[in-house]
C-alpha cells in the first residue's frame, strides 16, 4: 500500500485500470485532471 496525502502524489499511470468495465470512461489522465481539480478526494492505490 502507499500512504499518499495530496493528489499530487498520484501519477496518471497510477490510475490505469481504474474504471476498467465501464462503457465510457475517460482516460487515465482526465482522471488524474478530475483528482487534481477536485476539493476532496479519497483514493486506494494496489501496487500489484
Amino acid at each position: 500500500m502507499i500512504d499518499k496525502t495530496s493528489p499530487d502524489d498520484i501519477t496518471a499511470d497510477m490510475l490505469h485500470g481504474f474504471f476498467a468495465g465501464w462503457p465510457e470512461a475517460p482516460d487515465t489522465k482526465t482522471h488524474w485532471r478530475i483528482l487534481q481539480d477536485s476539493w476532496k478526494a479519497f483514493i486506494a492505490y494496489d501496487e500489484t
